[in-house]
C-alpha cells in the first residue's frame, strides 16, 4: 500500500509539473518513476508494471488509485470520502 501511495505521489507531482511548465520539475518525476518501478518492479501488480513500463502514467495514476479505494474506501488517499 505505501509504495502505491509513493507511486501516486509521484505520479501527481508529474501532473502538476506538466500543468505548469515545470520541465525539470517533469524530469525529475520522470526519473523517480523509473527508477521506482525498475527497483520494486517485482512488488508491483503485473498491470500496474506493465503501465509504467509503457509510460502509461494516467493508466498507472487511475489503476492506483481504484486499488487505493478498493483497499480504504473513504480515506484520503482514495480521492473520495464516504458521505
Amino acid at each position: 500500500m505505501d509504495l502505491l501511495v509513493t507511486l501516486k505521489r509521484d505520479l501527481d507531482a508529474m501532473r502538476e509539473a506538466a500543468a505548469n511548465g515545470d520541465g525539470e520539475g517533469m524530469t525529475a518525476s520522470l526519473l523517480r518513476l523509473d527508477e521506482r518501478a525498475r527497483r520494486e518492479g517485482d512488488r508491483l501488480p503485473p498491470r500496474l508494471a506493465h503501465f509504467l513500463e509503457r509510460r502509461s502514467y494516467e493508466k498507472a495514476r487511475a489503476f492506483i488509485e481504484e486499488e487505493l479505494e478498493n483497499e480504504n474506501p473513504g480515506s484520503p488517499e482514495s480521492g473520495r470520502r464516504e458521505s
